[in-house]
């Protein structure tokens, strides 16, 4: 794209999760503060799925996220209705992810690469392990990646065809996607218990 391109980051709520308290803050607002702090300047906007309704309703207006809220209709239908060139898609629950991670995968999204999103080695060991937990082999590390969040997408490219490949959304059929380098801190809070992890994350990110 010759000019700057116009952003869309739709920060994703799928759980009540997302509205957990983090510090004096909570885990959605962060996430939105992160997306509204990158140099590309997009438009951040918060979707509520199904699953997370609730939570949103009863979380204390100080704690929400100001920006605008989405409802009703699927991801795919949301994005499909912004009216910018590239559709960001970030995880509420990955609150500490950078804001040089939105930048790189909106650098990435030029000449024909449709999708992009962050991904970094894996540094643990993986084990193989059958329906009884039996180890019947070692994963090599070097074949595999961890994916995290924004994924971008063009939004011109984006269907609404079902996605199965750990993409969020889908794109047109044999269009080019790629990875971006991610960050370690792009954890995910999978359940009250990692707020605590999350927190001395963002205390050793506030200090370094």
């Amino acid at each position: 794209m010759s000019k700057s391109p116009r952003v869309h980051a739709i920060i994703v709520a799928e759980s009540e999760i997302a509205f957990l308290k983090l510090g004096n803050s909570s885990i959605v607002k962060t996430a939105v503060a992160r997306a509204q702090a990158a140099k590309c300047a997009p438009e951040v906007s918060l979707w509520v799925a199904p699953a997370a309704l609730e939570a949103w309703r009863h979380t204390p207006a100080a704690l929400l996220p100001q920006c605008p809220v989405a409802v009703e209709g699927t991801l795919a239908e949301v994005a499909l209705r912004t009216s910018a060139d590239l559709v960001l898609i970030h995880d509420a629950q990955r609150p500490l992810t950078l804001s040089a991670s939105y930048d790189r995968v909106v650098e990435s999204l030029k000449d024909d690469v449709v999708a992009a999103r962050p991904a970094h080695v894996v540094v643990d060991t993986l084990k193989i392990v059958d329906d009884n937990m039996r180890i019947t082999g070692t994963l090599n590390r070097d074949t595999v990646q961890s994916l995290t969040s924004p994924e971008g997408y063009v939004a011109s490219a984006i269907t609404l065809h079902q996605p199965n490949d750990g993409w969020s959304l889908s794109v047109a059929e044999n269009a080019r996607r790629e990875f971006v380098r991610g960050d370690q801190e792009s954890l995910k809070v999978r359940e009250p218990a990692d707020v605590l992890l999350v927190e001395s994350f963002l205390a050793w990110q506030t200090i370094s």
